[in-house]
């Protein structure tokens, strides 16, 4: 039996800010949602459903974090990770939850933007719109909205198109990165492998650093799997370490685009600090800048010499 929640008007008008920020992805309803994870990797959608079980409850002196089973109103279960130990995540509990498809894996990531996080008790027998709108009337929800994201007047630029001949050469050079993606990991599906590129080759860009560097380097740090994790804690493309992270920016390093950010952004951050050169900023991303600084150049250790010699190599070979 599922035990209905009263819901407060803070914590409401929370989850109504929340939802106006994002384009939340309708499901269909004729197949399972995990059935659904590929098309809507990446995408914000809405569910409801029972709380079943709490699968870990994680607790340090700057983090909280919940995970929970989620028995959606179909029957279905799925897994979803909060950042948030929020006090409504109780088996029993019956919530709306806004959430995040994953790249990989079936794991749904709660979208944790206020204090309330993504989620919202349910009231009895009402659907989604149905609460929202007997609560606060559709003026309101429209008010909140509009005072969360307030409008900016900006001049108008002109855009020119792109080619086609210039948007084919890119389709080519994301083709070609992902080939080689999946060359040196089999096991990435097509449409991750694409995604991934595309990324790798945007972010590159932007920080103005060769992608085959970034290439050799993730092909090292994970073998391009999003969801790797180290023994020591470092997670997803880059491998990057939670305070790294953290101070890259990056709230989660399973997402394809923030983990391929993060690891471009320090990659060029320890270029830069080791005035371009290649060695010892891979072995400044290895062992720590202050390593580096402590040894007067590459750290007498065997892992890192031998991180720096395999990638070196990679990457000499990528550029022919």
């Amino acid at each position: 039996m599922a035990t209905v929640l009263p819901v407060s008007a803070s914590t409401q008008a929370d989850y109504l800010m929340t939802r106006a920020k994002h384009e939340i992805v309708m499901q269909k309803t004729d197949q399972p949602l995990t059935a659904q994870f590929p098309e809507l990797a990446g995408k914000v959608i809405e569910v409801q459903g029972t709380v079943t079980g709490i699968t870990n409850n994680v607790t340090s002196l700057i983090h909280t974090s919940a995970g929970y089973l989620l028995q959606l109103d179909s029957g279905q279960v799925v897994p979803v990770k909060s950042e948030l130990n929020d006090p409504d995540i109780v088996v029993g509990n019956k919530l709306h939850v806004l959430a995040r498809v994953p790249e990989a894996g079936a794991t749904l990531h709660e979208i944790t933007e206020t204090p309330s996080g993504g989620l919202v008790p349910s009231t009895n027998g009402s659907t989604l719109t149905q609460q929202f709108t007997q609560a606060i009337p559709p003026k309101v929800i429209v008010a909140q909205a509009q005072q969360s994201a307030p409008q900016v007047k900006t001049p108008k630029i002109a855009v020119k198109k792109a080619p086609a001949r210039a948007k084919a050469q890119v389709s080519e050079k994301v083709a070609i990165y992902a080939n080689r993606i999946q060359r040196v990991n089999g096991d990435i599906e097509r449409p991750i492998a694409e995604k991934i590129a595309q990324r790798l080759l945007e972010k590159s860009n932007k920080y103005n650093v060769d992608p085959r560097l970034v290439f050799a380097v993730m092909a090292q740090e994970s073998r391009f799997d999003p969801r790797a994790v180290s023994p020591a804690g470092a997670r997803g493309l880059g491998q990057l370490m939670p305070a790294t992270a953290r101070s890259l920016g990056v709230r989660n390093s399973f997402d394809i685009t923030q983990n391929v950010e993060g690891t471009v952004r320090y990659l060029d951050e320890m270029l830069n600090t080791h005035g371009g050169n290649t060695r010892l900023a891979l072995a400044a991303y290895n062992a720590g800048p202050g390593n580096v600084r402590r040894y007067g150049g590459i750290p007498p250790f065997r892992e890192t010499q031998n991180y720096v010699s395999r990638i070196t190599s990679h990457y000499a070979q990528l550029r022919g």
